[in-house]
């Protein structure tokens, strides 16, 4: 009997996570305006948003074991990525250009790509996930692609990671002759004789 209490109780937080992961994401894009919600509503749901984000364990410290085990377990069961996807928004695309400097002094450019169709949409999503924001996340991923940037280019002294992000027109905007617009996000060089980035913010 016992043993069945605490897989019921543990089937009810791991439930209660996925409601609140859901509900978190549908509130937060309503509160900032992203989605066909009228003003009037959006603008309550800021304030039930600053509240969720109050409680949200990301408020404790790194090393908080509240903290850590929560967050820990969201990823490991795969809740947070999932039911983020299918929240009802499609989010900024971003764009990754590498611009190369040569020993002879001359520049290129390349953007990563994969082996096939199926590798180059995860490594589109991974670019959307990890590199949106600020943080340890967005650095190693950039270094990984750079270090495969210059397995390619062993002539490269330097390599600089430019994230743009990537706005499309709306419909109407489309019909006028709109075409998609670039933001610049950040900046990282990687230096190979110091072999650290140098983080650039607009």
């Amino acid at each position: 009997m016992r043993s069945r209490q605490l897989w019921i109780a543990a089937l009810a937080m791991h439930l209660l996570l996925v409601l609140a992961v859901s509900c978190w994401d549908i509130i937060d894009l309503a509160a900032r305006g992203r989605t066909l919600v009228p003003a009037p509503i959006a603008s309550g749901t800021r304030n039930i948003a600053h509240i969720m984000e109050s409680m949200s364990p990301r408020q404790l410290h790194r090393s908080n074991p509240i903290r850590q085990t929560v967050i820990g377990y969201v990823h490991a069961a795969g809740i947070e990525s999932p039911y983020s996807y299918f929240a009802p928004n499609v989010p900024p695309t971003l764009q990754v250009v590498f611009e190369i400097k040569h020993r002879d002094h001359h520049v290129s450019h390349k953007v990563p790509s994969a082996r096939s169709a199926t590798d180059q949409l995860r490594l589109s999503a991974l670019i959307d996930r990890s590199v949106g924001e600020q943080g340890l996340w967005r650095e190693v991923v950039l270094q990984m692609l750079a270090s495969s940037i210059w397995e390619d280019n062993p002539d490269a002294v330097e390599i600089r990671a430019i994230v743009a992000s990537r706005t499309f027109p709306g419909p109407s905007e489309f019909l006028q002759g709109a075409q998609e617009s670039y933001d610049f996000v950040c900046s990282y060089n990687f230096k190979f004789d110091t072999a650290q980035f140098e983080n650039v913010h607009p």
